[in-house]
């Protein structure tokens, strides 16, 4: 398994230069993206939350869910569907 960091403006190419199998998105609830044509069904995570450490009135912090999130989509990594 491959954990690959790029910005929004280069998922395109980054998806067919690697040809990951799953992605996850992290962006802003008000920025956030529809699920990428060229991922398959349940293979795009998209958490909606805001670059901050504390809570803020308006904005979304990450917390534990977020985490179990990620690991949650991380654990469905199989030989049969690699990450």
């Amino acid at each position: 398994m491959a954990l690959i960091v790029c910005s929004l403006r280069r998922i395109d190419d980054l998806i067919v230069a690697r040809a990951p199998s799953h992605l996850i998105t992290l962006l802003s609830p008000a920025e956030m993206i529809d699920e990428h044509a060229a991922m398959g069904a349940g293979r795009h995570l998209r958490l909606g939350i805001n670059d901050i450490n504390e809570p803020m009135e308006g904005l979304v912090a990450p917390d534990e869910q977020t985490v179990r999130s990620m690991l949650d989509f991380g654990a469905g990594c199989t030989p049969a569907s690699p990450c």
